[in-house]
C-alpha cells in the first residue's frame, strides 16, 4: 500500500506514475488500454460511470453473472484526464496497461475473449487484467509457449506490483516476453522511452536566439511522420538539396537524425526541426563534431530546448574559431 511510504516518497511515486502515462500518450500510432471492474470498489464504479460513452464492457454474454461483473476497457487516449485519477489511486493493485498498435474493434474482441474460461459447459470469469493474476498467468503462458496466442495483440504490458514503487514491464515478442522492472521512486529507472517533460520548463529561455526565431513552429501540430515529410520539403527548398541528394537520401537523413534526437527526449517539433537543419546548413561541423553533439543530447537532465540552444551555440563557436 502506498500509505506505508513517507509522504515525500508518495508524492515522487505519484508524479512518476503521471510522467510514465503521459509519455505513453505521446507515442505515435500506439494506444494504451486499461481494464477495470466496477464491482470491485465504489471509486471505480463512479469513475466508469462518468465515462460510459467511451468505455467498452467486456462481458456481453448471456450469462447474467458475467454481465454483472461489469469489467470495462477504455483507451487512455480517450480519457487523458484519467491520469490524475490513476495516480491518486495508485498502490491499490487495480492497474494494468496494455499497449498496442491495433484498432479498437480488434482490441475489444480480443480482450473479451480472454475473460472466459469454460469447464463442462460452464463459463467462468477470468480476471487476467488484475496485476497479480496477470503476473502469474504470463509466467504460465511462457512455459507452454502460448504467449503470442494470448498476448500477441499487445506489444507491451505494464502492471502494478505489491510494492507501489515498482512497475513491471512485459515486452511481448517471438512467442515470449521480456520482463523489466521500472522504479517509480528513482526517476523511472528502467523505462526505455523518452520521458514526458512539462512545457512550463521553457519560459526561462525567453530572449535567447532560439526562442526569438520560430520558423518551424508551424510544424508543431502535425504527427511525427507528417512532420518528417514536411521538414524534407522545407529543407529541400531552402538548400536546393536535390542538386546533391536524391529525395530518398534526404528523407533517410531526416528520419535518422529525428530518431536520434527523439531517443534522447527531444520531442518538440520546432526543436527537432532546428536540430535536423544543422546537418544541411553546417555539413562540415556535423561531420567533425558529431560525437560532441551526441554528448549534449545525452544530458537529459537539461530541458530539450536548452540542449538545442547549446548545440546552436557550439555551431557558432566552432564556425568562428
Amino acid at each position: 500500500m502506498l500509505t506505508l511510504y513517507k509522504e515525500e516518497e508518495q508524492t515522487i511515486i505519484k508524479e512518476n506514475v503521471k510522467r510514465f502515462l503521459k509519455s505513453m500518450l505521446e507515442r505515435e500510432n500506439h494506444s494504451v488500454w486499461i481494464v477495470l471492474e466496477a464491482t470491485r470498489d465504489e471509486a471505480i464504479k463512479f469513475f466508469l460511470g462518468q465515462y460510459e460513452d467511451v468505455c467498452h464492457y467486456l462481458f456481453n454474454d448471456d450469462d447474467e453473472t458475467l454481465q454483472e461483473a461489469g469489467a470495462a476497457a477504455f483507451c487512455l487516449q480517450d480519457i487523458p484526464e484519467a491520469i490524475e485519477w490513476i495516480s491518486e489511486h495508485w498502490g491499490k493493485g487495480w492497474f494494468g496497461f496494455f499497449g498496442t498498435e491495433h484498432d479498437t474493434a480488434q482490441v475489444i474482441a480480443h480482450m473479451s475473449s480472454l475473460c472466459y474460461l469454460s469447464s463442462r459447459d460452464k463459463m467462468y470469469l477470468f480476471r487476467y487484467y488484475e496485476p497479480v493474476t496477470f503476473t502469474c498467468w504470463i509466467g504460465g503462458l511462457q512455459e507452454v509457449k502460448r504467449v503470442d496466442e494470448a498476448l500477441g495483440l499487445f506489444g507491451e504490458v505494464y502492471v502494478e506490483t505489491p510494492l507501489p514503487h515498482i512497475l513491471m514491464q512485459y515486452t511481448i515478442e517471438a512467442n515470449s516476453c521480456k520482463q523489466h522492472t521500472i522504479d517509480l521512486q528513482n526517476n523511472l529507472e528502467g523505462f526505455a522511452l523518452p520521458l514526458y517533460r512539462e512545457i512550463t520548463q521553457i519560459p526561462s529561455l525567453d530572449g535567447c536566439w532560439y526562442m526569438e526565431q520560430r520558423e518551424y513552429e508551424c510544424l508543431a501540430p502535425v504527427s511525427l511522420n507528417a512532420f518528417k515529410t514536411k521538414l524534407c520539403k522545407e529543407l529541400i527548398g531552402t538548400y536546393n538539396l536535390l542538386e546533391s541528394y536524391s529525395l530518398t537520401q534526404v528523407y533517410h537523413i531526416v528520419n535518422t537524425e529525428t530518431a536520434r534526437a527523439v531517443k534522447q527526449g527531444i520531442l518538440q517539433k520546432d526543436a527537432l526541426a532546428y536540430f535536423v537543419n544543422i546537418y544541411f546548413e553546417h555539413p562540415g561541423f556535423w561531420k567533425r563534431w558529431y560525437n560532441d553533439v551526441e554528448k549534449i543530447l545525452q544530458q537529459t537532465q537539461i530541458d530539450e530546448v536548452e540542449r538545442i540552444e547549446m548545440v546552436l551555440e557550439m555551431v557558432s563557436q566552432k564556425s568562428t574559431s
